[in-house]
């Protein structure tokens, strides 16, 4: 397929056949739009905008939103194409907000998330002011939803916040402190929840994990020493198990 001749409604029912429910038909389409990627005269706006309207139809299920991502994640930059860099991040956010809310977390489309926030975000502009509703949507959620979206939530955004992919400038420094300290008091009032409210033994190791790697990075000691004594606390009131 040569792109340059595809049109708006080629690519439209491309991007609606990655929901097709024979699966060789939806893996042909995936590849297809993979494939024309590589044709510089293809419009990747167009592209972006019904990735979005299909990935975030109502019911869109895990594979076909996993499809879109994918594709959207694939999509090349430069110095001048700010705006659809930073509509694919406000997309990425947002469909991570609407998978936490549906609880339909899948690691591999959260995988595909976060090499796409990696990707367009150096060419977005780094304009936190845009993307500062979308963070305060996930620390709400990290603060107010149910275990396993707060886990979710804390765990997408110790990805953005600490593992680089949204470095902020240098203006944001004092912001960015701030996020910091915000996403660790949300770790801690997980300590506090009660033991009613954990779910089972098993689901408890995404938990534990997210909560290792943030011990282990952070620097404040007196504050590693806060969530240790914390942690001693809650053994006493938990069988061995």
């Amino acid at each position: 397929i040569n792109a340059e001749y595809l049109g708006p409604v080629v690519i439209s029912l491309l991007v609606d056949k990655l929901g097709d429910p024979l699966s060789s038909v939806s893996h042909k389409s995936y590849h297809l739009l993979l494939n024309m990627l590589s044709e510089s005269s293809l419009n990747q706006a167009l592209l972006q905008t019904e990735l979005e309207r299909v990935a975030f139809l109502k019911g869109c299920p895990p594979k076909t939103i996993k499809y879109c991502v994918n594709v959207m994640n694939q999509l090349v930059f430069n110095k001048d194409e700010r705006k659809l860099a930073l509509k694919c991040v406000q997309s990425y956010l947002s469909l991570f907000r609407q998978m936490i809310l549906m609880d339909s977390i899948d690691q591999s489309v959260t995988n595909a998330v976060i090499v796409g926030l990696r990707r367009a975000f150096p060419y977005s502009g780094a304009d936190f002011s845009v993307l500062e509703h979308h963070l305060n949507s996930l620390f709400i959620l990290a603060n107010t939803g149910n275990f396993t979206q707060r886990v979710s939530s804390l765990a997408l955004l110790q990805q953005l916040l600490k593992g680089g992919a949204i470095q902020l400038q240098h203006k944001h420094k004092e912001t960015q402190i701030g996020f910091d300290e915000r996403w660790y008091r949300a770790l801690y009032q997980l300590l506090l929840i009660s033991p009613y409210q954990l779910p089972h033994s098993s689901q408890l190791s995404g938990f534990f994990s997210l909560l290792h790697k943030a011990l282990r990075s952070d620097k404040n000691l007196l504050r590693v020493a806060a969530f240790t004594h914390r942690l001693l606390q809650r053994c006493m009131f938990h069988k061995e198990a």
